[in-house]
């Protein structure tokens, strides 16, 4: 006999009966669904990791202010202001500075609309360093200070166009009668290039211009992030609102978890003479893991050291942009002579030499070979045994070729010099007076303290650092602990929307429900 079959209706309402009665906690884990998906980063081509006061495509309205919508097309990032359309080229979160590109021209210096740049300036505003391309379409030339001239087809048309960037108020006056006028920002230094013939006119307009934007609640936005909370707005009272994991707030979440190692991590330190360090660096009142193993300094003197293998280097400059790391040898510091002689060592997991640097090789304690008098002019004089000197020589790069080999030495020793140095120390002049120059100048080291890891941390609003458990495991110190990766990422069995919980919501969303209230 034929059995009736449920509805799908009934079927729905059966599975929301069953979700209940096994108390799924409120939303994802009991994380409030508009701080869910704030936390979620707007990802587009080039254009990666950016939030508030942006939103668009994955992030809700409410994760960003009005005015501020993103569009990801064909992995082109898009922002329209007013009427036209832009091409986001980079975009700077510190700065608030946003570099864009009219999309109407990119690869077209002939569009269809001739139409002026426009800008909301409540909303943004031009950077410095810019100057206004002036294009002219269909004109009548008499005279004037243009660059130059194109032929273009407008709506199955032939028109021409001219160009200038100069101020058209300045003499020698322009004098040409036109059909249409476009004023395009470029960067200074792009309208100079165009002066000079050195890029062409749609390269200069696909460079794109910098915009600054204005929102007037930075500071209330850090400081919800500080509390642990993901930055909104409130369309209602059309303000500003801080989204945490129980509900939204003011300016900062008020049930933010007592967590000393995100705060910890979450400050910058000053180490000897330079100042706002942070990941991989540790020391003074940085804790260890807050840092990267291999990367804490002794902040005792006048100047940082680092210990790499077991050898001391000062520490001369830092460069977090390009995690470049400036050091010389400690034991040779105003000293060609050190008492035990080591050659540099290096941990190759960590540290590359930067590619421009050069090894200098010193050969102490030497004597000739019997018979041979060599002609070696950079020698530097050490003490022996306290009673004798002993004649020493450095050699600058290769030393093969080098009459370096016509002497016995005792002990030899490499140390790297920055290209400045390997200039001096080539010359047949150079002295004891360049080596010690080159020696206290020392070299640059390139680092990688798990860097595709740190950046994933930073943009999922963590900290980066090291467990605390074990030194040389990566760790994302966030807001509401420490995870392996990136804040709010799933992890099995560690009762952040892990275990029961994560095989349920997989189960709601394959079923197509998005999300049930316990």
């Amino acid at each position: 006999m034929h059995q009736p079959s449920a509805s799908p209706s009934f079927l729905h309402f059966l599975l929301t009966i069953s979700l209940i009665s096994i108390q799924i906690p409120t939303i994802l884990c009991g994380n409030e669904l508009r701080y869910v998906n704030c936390s979620e980063d707007f990802s587009c081509g080039s254009i990666k990791g950016i939030k508030y006061p942006f939103w668009g495509a994955n992030r809700a309205d409410y994760c960003g202010n009005p005015g501020f919508e993103l569009e990801c097309l064909d992995s082109v990032p898009l922002i329209t202001m007013v009427t036209e359309k832009y091409r986001i080229l980079d975009i700077n979160l510190q700065r608030r500075g946003l570099v864009v590109a009219r999309d109407d021209y990119w690869n077209d210096i002939c569009p269809v609309h001739l139409v002026n740049t426009t800008l909301d300036f409540s909303l943004f505003s031009y950077s410095f360093g810019l100057r206004n391309l002036t294009l002219f379409y269909g004109c009548t030339y008499v005279s004037g200070p243009i660059l130059g001239q194109y032929d273009c087809g407008i709506n199955s048309t032939n028109t021409n166009l001219f160009y200038v960037t100069k101020n058209l108020t300045t003499e020698p006056p322009l004098r040409m009668t036109c059909n249409n006028t476009v004023i395009l920002p470029v960067f200074e230094g792009t309208a100079l290039a165009l002066e000079t013939n050195r890029t062409g006119l749609g390269a200069a307009i696909d460079g794109g211009f910098e915009l600054q934007w204005n929102v007037d609640n930075s500071e209330q936005c850090s400081t919800c992030v500080k509390s642990g909370g993901e930055c909104g707005y409130n369309k209602t009272d059309n303000q500003f609102t801080c989204f945490c994991h129980d509900q939204s707030y003011p300016s900062a979440c008020l049930t933010r978890p007592d967590n000393q190692e995100y705060a910890a991590c979450d400050n910058l330190f000053q180490c000897a003479n330079i100042s706002n360090l942070g990941y991989p660096f540790s020391g003074q009142t940085r804790p260890s893991y807050c840092g990267h193993p291999g990367f804490q300094l002794n902040c005792q003197g006048s100047v940082p050291l680092i210990t790499i293998l077991s050898m001391d280097y000062r520490v001369l400059a830092i460069d977090n942009q390009t995690q470049t790391l400036t050091v010389a040898r400690e034991d040779m510091w105003n000293n060609n002579c050190p008492t035990l002689l080591y050659n540099t060592t290096m941990d190759f997991t960590i540290f590359k030499y930067a590619s421009n640097q050069q090894n200098v090789s010193l050969h102490y304690e030497c004597t000739g070979l019997p018979g041979q008098t060599p002609s070696l002019p950079n020698q530097f004089d050490c003490p022996g045994n306290g009673t004798t000197s002993s004649i020493s020589y450095f050699v600058m790069g290769d030393t093969s070729n080098s009459n370096i080999n016509l002497v016995t030495c005792n002990s030899s020793v490499l140390v790297p010099v920055n290209p400045v140095s390997t200039l001096a120390l080539s010359s047949p002049s150079a002295s004891m007076i360049n080596l010690r120059a080159a020696l206290a100048g020392g070299f640059q080291l390139q680092w990688d303290a798990n860097d595709t890891n740190c950046k994933q941390c930073i943009q999922s609003r963590g900290l980066c650092g090291s467990s605390n458990s074990d030194s040389t495991s990566f760790a994302c110190y966030c807001a509401d602990g420490p995870y392996p990766l990136t804040c709010n990422n799933t992890q099995p069995g560690t009762g952040r929307c892990g275990g029961k919980w994560a095989s349920a919501e997989k189960r709601l969303k394959k079923d197509g429900l998005t999300y049930f209230l316990a």
